[in-house]
């Protein structure tokens, strides 16, 4: 089989996942690239506004302006990332390769993270938002795992592992940023909302743009965002197995450009 007939069968399938859904959705990989694109600007907020507009300061109102809108688009990602770590927990060939590569991502992105919002290279005010990731992906796993024991004692042991999870994030403000925005807990708990619900579109996602407007309303535009995605797009077909990748690689550039940027 040549290549172009492989092609067209390719496009065949889409269009069978598309009539299947009764909707023509964006795919995985649509929506993988527009919330990196929003996680850019929201990097841009400490990097790229303060070296164009100057600090952003109550006497620089348009930077501070501009600062603050950077950061609140950066925001939207928020949840849509959540999703994707769901994605891959329902998808990936290997859950403890998955979880080792999330460790290692948030080890390398903590000392630009930490020198572009505190200018040292390492900083307890807040550690960076992989590992709120890295802390959702633990949770999933030991709450998938419980599924084995009865319903009295997944349900305790669940409510165990949750609320450590929740005690970790706030214990080291995972992804804490301008003092507002505990994107480790919006994380945990869409993440939770995502496996728990999953299958019933209209609830899963209505419960997390309810959860997520809790947060400063902003993340819920990427429940919205979320809502119009392709539902049966396969995220491991082999044409778009480098998408699965991807961030390991965008997000630590982002934030080495940033931090060449801001020193």
């Amino acid at each position: 089989m040549d290549e172009y007939t492989r092609s067209l069968e390719e496009k065949a399938r889409r269009k069978a996942d598309a009539a299947c859904t009764g909707r023509r959705g964006w795919s995985h990989t649509k929506l993988k690239a527009i919330a990196y694109v929003l996680l850019g600007i929201g990097v841009a907020s400490n990097t790229l506004v303060p070296a164009l507009f100057g600090q952003p300061t109550e006497d620089n109102f348009s930077a501070l302006t501009m600062s603050v809108v950077c950061t609140a688009i950066g925001w939207v990602a928020i949840p849509m990332f959540a999703w994707f770590l769901y994605s891959g927990f329902k998808y990936t060939h290997n859950v403890l390769y998955y979880w080792l590569r999330l460790v290692l991502l948030a080890v390398i992105c903590e000392v630009p993270y930490d020198m572009i919002n505190y200018g040292q290279p390492i900083d307890w005010q807040s550690q960076n938002p992989v590992w709120a990731l890295v802390i959702a992906l633990s949770a999933l796993i030991l709450v998938h795992s419980f599924r084995q024991y009865s319903r009295p004692v997944e349900i305790c042991l669940t409510v165990i592992v949750l609320l450590v999870a929740v005690v970790w994030t706030m214990v080291f403000k995972v992804g804490v940023t301008e003092s507002l925005m505990m994107t480790g807990l919006l994380v945990l708990g869409t993440t939770m909302i995502f496996y728990y619900l999953d299958g019933r579109e209209n609830l899963m996602m209505g419960t997390a743009g309810v959860f997520s407007a809790m947060f400063l309303a902003v993340p819920a535009v990427g429940i919205v965002l979320l809502h119009f995605r392709r539902e049966n797009d396969v995220i491991d077909r082999p044409k778009h197995r480098w998408t699965h990748y991807l961030g390991y690689v965008v997000y630590p550039a982002m934030l080495l450009f940033g931090m060449l940027v801001a020193m």
